[in-house]
């Protein structure tokens, strides 16, 4: 067997870096205030831009009406299934009362007759939660 020889690595050795070492780093030696300018000069803003947009709904009116829907959709399920079928056609999807008759097989009455409960059922709804709060 042979053996290989072993070579002694000098452990008090300082090696050099290369020069793109640092700068891969984050530091640019060209500019090494850089990095500090940045953190302690915030970006320029426009006065403007701090205004709040009179258009946007206010935080609290916005957590109330999530809410409000929440509250809607856990009623909804305790409505009969051919009303809450009534009510995602006509209220979310838009459709005319002749529309959902025709996809729901529904006679056209009804479907009015539906639409008519689901409004005075929400107007109820709307109106008891405003008188309890």
């Amino acid at each position: 067997m042979k053996h290989k020889g072993t070579e002694e690595i000098a452990t008090d050795e300082t090696k050099t870096l290369p020069e793109d070492a640092e700068r891969a780093a984050g530091y640019d030696v060209e500019q090494p205030l850089d990095i500090i300018e940045q953190e302690l000069e915030p970006p320029v803003v426009r006065t403007e831009s701090l205004i709040p947009d009179s258009s946007a709904m206010p935080p609290d009116e916005f957590v109330a009406q999530k809410d409000a829907l929440a509250r809607l959709e856990q009623d909804m399920r305790n409505w009969p299934r051919s009303e809450r079928e009534v009510f995602e056609l006509y209220y979310v999807e838009g459709l005319e009362p002749g529309e959902i008759a025709m996809v729901t097989g529904q006679a056209l009455a009804e479907v009015q007759r539906h639409i008519a409960s689901i409004r005075s059922r929400l107007r109820e709804e709307i109106l008891g939660r405003e008188g309890a709060i």
